[in-house]
């Protein structure tokens, strides 16, 4: 059996989300198939593998290296649980190295004087703007999220779906991201008094938009953020980046990583140690002052 026909009955057999299936093709499509599509699976070589991944190596692309490993990874061994092969060609290769951009995001101050500003009274997408400031929410998450989500009584957030736009341009609902994803936000009460004073009578969606009168696409998120940054002449951060101010303000008020990991909706509290207890140096210099005193 060639690779080809492998990894397309591979992707038959996946209960996975479109998206998932969309980058998959992608991947395979652009760097799989090019070098490894006429390969029997009996014929697979490390070596040949090496040259798959490569390619976007070489283009500067180490995500996306890291991507067609991952891939690659689970082509092979379910060629090896089908009987294909006997081992896993992958089991010699080793993961493609990649160091993520970080992320730009707001400290507690600027997010703070961002929200003060008395233009931003007009902005018909402010309660999004609080809600990604405040709570952290991913972007498909501040688009899926609709009024009946949110229980001013009992000062919840519920955030039960997403909505993501495929690669044919359609915008669809969809689950939340993971399971951990799926989760209830206890909200503030000062917090649940200002969403009630800007709840809209006729519910719906919360991210509108303005134009349309419909649910805004995610990209539409976006843009409709960079415009009122770049009116308010803040420093430019994505709206991905207000995440990241919310989990960087909770570092900074001490909260700890495993009720940060439930707000965020991370899997694990390593994760949301990795990507956030970096960001207050306050609490690096101290720790370091504490081991200098010792010592000098």
């Amino acid at each position: 059996m060639h690779m080809e026909e492998w990894s397309t009955r591979w992707l038959r057999m996946q209960r996975i989300k479109p998206r998932t299936v969309e980058s998959y093709t992608s991947l395979l499509r652009l760097y799989i198939l090019p070098t490894l599509g006429t390969v029997e699976l009996a014929e697979l070589s490390a070596e040949a593998i090496q040259v798959a991944i490569a390619a976007p190596l070489a283009a500067g692309h180490g995500r996306t290296a890291e991507q067609v490993y991952t891939l690659l990874v689970q082509l092979c061994r379910a060629a090896v649980r089908a009987g294909h092969i006997q081992a896993s060609p992958m089991d010699t290769i080793l993961r493609p190295y990649h160091v993520p951009t970080p992320t730009a995001w707001w400290a507690p101050e600027d997010a703070a004087r961002y929200l003060r500003l008395r233009q931003l009274a007009l902005d018909p997408h402010l309660v999004v703007w609080v809600l990604a400031l405040c709570c952290g929410l991913r972007r498909g998450e501040l688009c899926g999220l609709q009024w009946q989500d949110i229980d001013l009584d009992q000062c919840t957030i519920r955030v039960a779906r997403q909505r993501i736009t495929l690669a044919d341009g359609r915008t669809v609902a969809a689950p939340p991201k993971s399971r951990s994803s799926a989760r209830t936000l206890a909200i503030s009460a000062d917090l649940a008094s200002w969403l009630a004073a800007h709840r809209p009578a006729a519910g719906g969606y919360v991210a509108i938009s303005s134009s349309t009168g419909h649910p805004i696409t995610p990209g539409g998120l976006d843009s409709a953020w960079r415009r009122a940054v770049r009116a308010a002449g803040m420093p430019p951060i994505t709206l991905h980046g207000c995440r990241h101010t919310c989990g960087a303000a909770a570092v900074r008020a001490g909260v700890a990583m495993r009720v940060l990991q439930d707000i965020m909706g991370h899997s694990s509290d390593a994760i949301t140690s990795q990507i956030y207890a970096h960001v207050d140096q306050r609490a690096q210099r101290a720790a370091l002052d504490s081991i200098t005193g010792l010592m000098i």
